[in-house]
């Protein structure tokens, strides 16, 4: 009866997910049950246990690459593995094929094919989309940047610098009873003071120094350290849509991991974080000048945080400074324009006539949307227009980097689906197969854009139709082979929640509620985000099949197996089970199929320990 209600709860989302997804662009019809590929024959009695998953990257580009990737196929055999979700450089490199590695492309296929192991490759990236920008660097996803002032001095136009928000007490110069001047300060576990001693200019830094405690876990009998830190905040008043570079000098003494929250910019009461990258800390350096960078999108005030991380040491800052960005890592296509205005806007200055075609080199070159590199200035023809000294505006779109590696392609512009036309006539030579897997996850930058054709659809509209798109790319050459794709994107209960849930979904203009009606049944999702019943579910009540992705480099592998079992339990469509790994490789992949098989006879037990010791389910 639970399980009645449930879906039929479920069935009532999907409904008013399909209608709002339907009130400004087209939705996907669903096909047939009949047209749904047919479940394989059960290798096991359970039938969440027929197919055995993972993912992996190779390359063959030399014949070393080949006999490495041989060699985990062997790895994969041995572990009872089915189906290898495969990255190769070959997949999306049309570019770099020669018949050598045609040859070697054909040897591990046949490889693969004496093992047993039924190879998906990975197609079209769109939220990782640096195979992409190999060929194209324009295809980014673009932020805009409206109105910024700009100079022009001696033959080229650079950002006013001091049109950027001063921080106060930036350089920690001065100390008061109650805290810092200028900052809120919320410090755990840590003793922070102005150091005389140390510092990388002027008269003091911050410095901040923490003990590590460990607590016991007798759950899984490790230790955990929990790291002390410490949180600096200031309140400014911005305009919309600019565009900065933070910069902080940094020196640390065995420091913690600082992450993407150590340089942090929030609007909209908490709704939006305005920044998302990684900057590189070593745990001990000398001091070292980081940066990260923002974009106030539609925010009039920003709340602006530093949270050093002390770890089982001490850390020192210094000089914190904002300024303009500038032209960095821009974007160029005719939907993501730049334009130079006079400063009351009067007069549009013609690119080619009173300036230079604008790039940023350095991005074009390093297509990683790296924050470091100096901007690309805006070079003045002899002929122009722009007078000595002259104030512009100039709008632009750029593309950020998130965390470390990634950078999202764009939703909007035909020229992506130009290109995976091409990727996938490529595919259908080198790679065919009966089955294909869309790297459309994590999606996290969308919808800044100008769309073709005087089009306004929302990012979930956007992406439901690139599903449709690729799918109809997919089968164009390969009429009878299907997709797989992540789960994520595609589900209210994970990065597809409603705005009141969670707010806006990273860099984008809203959330991707209703974007599953780009996704017909006969898609097999890859579901790796299910703490509760809800994501299975979900997919079940909309006819998919599914394989739960576990594992997640945890050193809990029955834990892991038994919470998917349990979510998964009574729900139909199960078919099989990945090793889903990022960092820790595949050295236990055979011991978490090998538990997975023998479910049954160690989950009673499993569940009754747990019990036990009062261990709550994650």
């Amino acid at each position: 009866m639970a399980k009645k209600v449930l879906k039929a709860i479920l069935i009532g989302v999907l409904a008013v997910g399909a209608a709002s997804c339907a009130q400004s662009g087209p939705v996907a019809s669903e096909p047939p049950a009949s047209v749904v590929a047919p479940v394989q024959a059960a290798k096991a009695a359970d039938p969440r246990m027929q197919q055995f998953w993972t993912q992996n990257r190779c390359s063959l580009d030399t014949d070393e690459g080949l006999r490495s990737a041989i060699e985990f196929l062997d790895m994969g055999k041995e572990a009872g593995l089915t189906h290898l979700v495969l990255g190769d450089a070959s997949m999306s490199r049309w570019d770099v094929v020669n018949d050598a590695y045609i040859a070697r492309i054909a040897a591990y296929r046949q490889a693969a094919k004496e093992r047993g192991i039924e190879i998906v490759p990975s197609l079209f990236p769109i939220g990782y989309g640096g195979r992409y920008t190999t060929h194209d660097p324009n295809l980014a996803a673009g932020l805009p940047v409206k109105d910024a002032p700009f100079i022009a001095h001696n033959g080229v136009a650079l950002p006013d610098m001091s049109a950027a928000p001063q921080p106060a007490n930036a350089g920690f110069e001065e100390s008061g009873e109650t805290g810092l001047p200028g900052w809120t300060t919320s410090a755990q576990g840590t003793n922070v003071a102005l150091d005389t001693e140390e510092k990388h200019s002027g008269a003091s830094s911050l410095r901040i120094t923490a003990e590590a405690t460990t607590t016991e876990e007798p759950a899984e009998g490790r230790r955990r350290r929990r790291r002390g830190g410490c949180t600096l905040t200031q309140t400014f008043a911005v305009e919309p849509f600019k565009y900065y570079r933070v910069s902080v000098w940094v020196k640390t003494d065995n420091a913690g991991n600082q992450g993407e929250g150590f340089i942090n910019v929030t609007s909209k009461e908490g709704k939006r974080r305005n920044t998302y990258y990684n900057v590189q800390v070593e745990a001990t350096q000398d001091w070292t000048r980081v940066s990260s960078v923002f974009n106030t999108l539609d925010a009039e005030s920003v709340e602006f945080s530093i949270s050093p991380r002390a770890g089982d040491g001490t850390i020192w800052i210094d000089d914190v400074v904002i300024e303009p960005a500038g032209i960095l890592n821009v974007v160029r296509r005719d939907l993501v324009p730049l334009s130079v205005k006079s400063a009351d806007g009067s007069i549009t200055y013609e690119e080619g006539r009173d300036f230079e075609p604008v790039t940023d080199p350095a991005f074009m070159k390093q297509p990683d949307a790296d924050v470091e590199h100096e901007a690309a200035p805006i070079r003045l023809t002899a002929a122009s227009r722009i007078a000595e000294g002259e104030r512009l505006l100039v709008s632009y779109y750029y593309t950020p980097r998130i965390y470390t590696d990634q950078v999202v392609l764009t939703l909007s512009d035909p020229a992506l689906y130009a290109l995976m036309d091409k990727h996938m006539e490529h595919i259908s030579k080198t790679w065919p197969a009966a089955m294909y897997f869309s790297t459309a996850d994590e999606i996290r930058v969308a919808g800044w854009e100008m769309q073709p054709d005087g089009e306004n659809l929302t990012i979930a509209q956007l992406l439901a139709r690139y599903m449709e798109r690729s799918i109809a790319i997919m089968k164009k050459y390969m009429p009878d082979a299907r997709m797989a794709v992540w789960s994520d994107m595609f589900t209210p209960f994970h990065n597809a929640r409603p705005f009141e849930d969670r707010g806006y979904y990273y860099l984008t203009t809203g959330t991707f509620y209703g974007s599953w009606s780009g996704l017909p049944r006969e898609v097999l999702i890859a579901n790796w985000y299910s703490p509760n019943k809800l994501n299975p579910v979900w997919f079940e009540v909309r006819g998919h099949e599914q394989i739960m992705c576990g594992y997640y480099d945890t050193n809990d592998l029955k834990g892991n197996i038994n919470n998917w079992m349990k979510v998964t339990n009574g729900v139909d469509g199960v078919v099989g089970l990945m090793y889903t790994q990022w960092s820790t490789g595949h050295e236990r992949m055979k011991e978490f199929f090998d538990l997975a098989r023998t479910y049954d006879e160690w989950a009673a037990e499993f569940e009754a320990s747990r019990n036990d010791i009062g261990v709550r389910e994650r």
